[in-house]
């Protein structure tokens, strides 16, 4: 779990519902933090409406459970692209025809290990379009970003935040005008990003969520790279009985997913 100023951080959507939290020796235990977890209350935070000319879109893969943001200015038709997945780039590329934008960056939050980015193809299927990533990541790219430069699409701009730990070259893009705030994996679910492989480190990622994501206002809300375990919109896709054993009498053995990641080369 993930808490800011003694709340726990859930995104549904686009909706950020802050969980309770209480310092208490009994009840669920899944905090990698230490903290115990107190689900009886929920307090919703209102949030910054987004403006009219500010277009938003969120993407859905179901076979890697990555989440793809598309934003863009409505006057202007520019737009970008976050952290494609190679599988769904042609379906990115109809809908960003389909609504008349003019896809300036397929940008990623960092090198990802449980699928390729579409970046690539994106920018052979919608010409003009450049990749971007964080200079730190090492990767290969078109256009690479520092800490707290801002990537623009019309009037609008983005944040980059630089949030290493799950790796060296993550960063969350902020846009302070949406109260936007697009992790990667730095936050997840009611979780975060792997910190075991691929130059993962707990204490960099702690350092970094609770100085880069945390310190923002209360009223922003948080779009994180995946749903590993169905716990948002759209998700719950076998009616909440994912990984429960069978009962007697049973044939079908019980529903799992691998959640494993698997490495990809850092190429965009």
């Amino acid at each position: 779990m993930l808490f800011k100023k003694g709340y726990l951080f859930v995104c549904v959507g686009k909706r950020v519902i802050h969980n309770s939290i209480k310092n208490v020796n009994s009840g669920p235990k899944r905090s990698i933090f230490g903290t115990g977890l107190d689900t009886t209350y929920i307090k919703m935070t209102e949030t910054i409406p987004l403006s009219k000319d500010f277009f938003f879109r969120q993407l859905y893969d179901q076979e890697s459970s990555t989440y793809t943001y598309l934003l863009a200015d409505v006057k202007s038709k520019e737009a970008v692209l976050i952290d494609p997945v190679l599988e769904m780039a042609e379906r990115d590329a109809k809908l960003i025809t389909e609504l008349g934008l003019t896809l300036k960056y397929a940008m990623n939050t960092h090198v990802h290990a449980d699928h390729i980015t579409g970046t690539g193809l994106l920018k052979r299927l919608l010409p003009g379009s450049r990749s971007l990533i964080s200079r730190a990541s090492g990767a290969m790219a078109d256009v690479f970003v520092d800490p707290y430069q801002n990537v623009e699409f019309g009037r609008h701009k983005l944040e980059v935040r630089p949030t290493p730990g799950h790796t060296n070259g993550c960063v969350t893009y902020v846009s302070h005008d949406q109260g936007l705030v697009f992790t990667g994996d730095a936050v997840l679910i009611r979780g975060c990003g792997r910190t075991d492989f691929q130059e993962g480190n707990p204490h960099t990622l702690y350092h970094s969520v609770h100085t880069q994501i945390f310190t923002l206002p209360d009223t922003f809300r948080i779009f994180p790279a995946h749903d590993y375990k169905d716990r948002a919109v759209p998700a719950n896709r076998v009616c909440g009985l994912h990984d429960l054993p069978p009962l007697p009498g049973d044939k079908k053995k019980p529903v799992k997913r691998d959640d494993t990641p698997q490495e990809a080369p850092p190429v965009l």
